[in-house]
This record gives C-alpha cells, sequence and structure tokens, in this order.
C-alpha cells in the first residue's frame, strides 16, 4: 500500500513539472515525496497499534460476557495485578480450580509448531505461552502470600476473535490450554480435577479483593457471601 502510493506521488510530480523541472526542483521533489513517505508510513503504522488497541479491548469485551454466563459460584477479577508489569487479563475462582485467562483478539487459523503459537503458519510477535505462564505462576505466589494457600493455577489463552479457528483440542500446550472463547466456560467448568470448597474461594477471593476497584470489592465480596452462606 506504501510503495503504491508513493509511486502515484512520484508520477503526479513528475507530471506536474515536465520537461520544464530543474536539478534543483528535482532533488526538491524528491526530498518532499520521501518525507510524505515517511508520514505516512508513521501514520499507518500508528493506525495499525490503535486497531489493535481497540481489537483488544473488544475482545476482553466479548470474554467477559461469555464469563457472565457461568454459574454464580465462580468469581471473575478482571486486570490482576500480579507482578511488577504483569497483570491477568481475567481471573477466574471457582468450584473447580483458579483459572489465569490471557485474552488475545487474533484472527486466523491458530497452530503450534513445537515451540510457540502460530497464526497461519507463521509465528506470533510476542511468545503468548510464556506470557500465559508467567501469569499463572505469578498468581499462584500472590494467593500463596495473601491467602497462604499453596494451588495450582491453569494457564489458558483464548482467542475472543470468531474468525479465529483454533483446533488444538484440550491438550496442555507448554502448560497452557489454547481454546477458542466458545470453549471457555466448558474448559472452567470442567477444570483441571481440582476441587474447592466455598470457604476456599471465599478465602482466596477475599485475599485478592485489595487489588480489585474499590467501587466493585464490596459489591463482589457481598454477593460471594451471599452465594457460598457465609
Amino acid at each position: 500500500m506504501l510503495i503504491f502510493t508513493l509511486l502515484i506521488l512520484s508520477i503526479v510530480a513528475i507530471s506536474f513539472f515536465g520537461s520544464t523541472i530543474t536539478k534543483a526542483g528535482y532533488v526538491g521533489s524528491v526530498v518532499v515525496i520521501v518525507l510524505m513517505g515517511i508520514i505516512l508510513s508513521l501514520v499507518e503504522k500508528r493506525k495499525k497499534i490503535v486497531d489493535r488497541w481497540v481489537n483488544g479491548i473488544e475482545g476482553e469485551g466479548q470474554i467477559v460476557d461469555e464469563l457472565k454466563k457461568l454459574p454464580d459460584n465462580y468469581v471473575v477479577i478482571r486486570g490482576l495485578k500480579v507482578k511488577e508489569h504483569l497483570d491477568v487479563d481475567c481471573t477466574v475462582v471457582g468450584p473447580t480450580g483458579v483459572f489465569a485467562v490471557e485474552i488475545k483478539s487474533h484472527k486466523g487459523k491458530i497452530g503450534f509448531d513445537g515451540r510457540e503459537l502460530t497464526r497461519n503458519g507463521r509465528r506470533f510477535e510476542k511468545d503468548f505461552l510464556r506470557q500465559a505462564t508467567a501469569e499463572a505462576f505469578g498468581l499462584r505466589d500472590k494467593i500463596r502470600n495473601l491467602a497462604k494457600i499453596d494451588l495450582y493455577v491453569e494457564a489458558i489463552v483464548v482467542f475472543s476473535n470468531k474468525y479465529a479457528s483454533v483446533r488444538l483440542g484440550q491438550q496442555m500446550v507448554r502448560g497452557c490450554r489454547v481454546i477458542g472463547r466458545d470453549w471457555l466456560n466448558n474448559i472452567l467448568e470442567i477444570g483441571s480435577g481440582q476441587k474447592l470448597e466455598n470457604s476456599f474461594i471465599f478465602k482466596i477471593v477475599s485475599a485478592l479483593s485489595a487489588d480489585i476497584a474499590d467501587n466493585k470489592k464490596d459489591k463482589k465480596l457481598d454477593e460471594l457471601r451471599r452465594i457460598i452462606g457465609t
């Protein structure tokens, strides 16, 4: 797209100056074209960043809407900070365990090449599996420190885009489960064999509540008290 635009600009400049173009004019035209190319490149790059950010926000909202369909004894905490520069998109605590859910909004055919996730056969710009695993371990450490409970935290990478084709089944990929959004709640309700009593759910969420926004904290804990009867 950028090359095509520069070609059009070159043709327009040559047509405009025609045979009367001077050496200085030619140099000036080239400079203008190069500068416009740089500006267009920066604008295009910025647009991609903005589009990615918007898609990420929309994707997270779609996943949150799915999580709202879970039974009442599942608690979802958004944007929980587990370490410096490390947040979990959605922390899910319920009778089947604790889950660190990392949300991705990419589309395309999602695969695994033996080391990293791929999209349409090419690796992503980041190692999402390493990111999700780090978040799960960070969440486990946070729960151990705050609630004095040591338990397994399952890492999940979920692709929110309806045009994402994830065909990795329920197998663990480098310690993570990689799924499309339609499978998320099923995986959460099945869990990994871990069972948490209501008292443990409440203790964990209470301990993590310091990182929940003040305007949501009391309501969430009150709802949980009502659900588990404490």
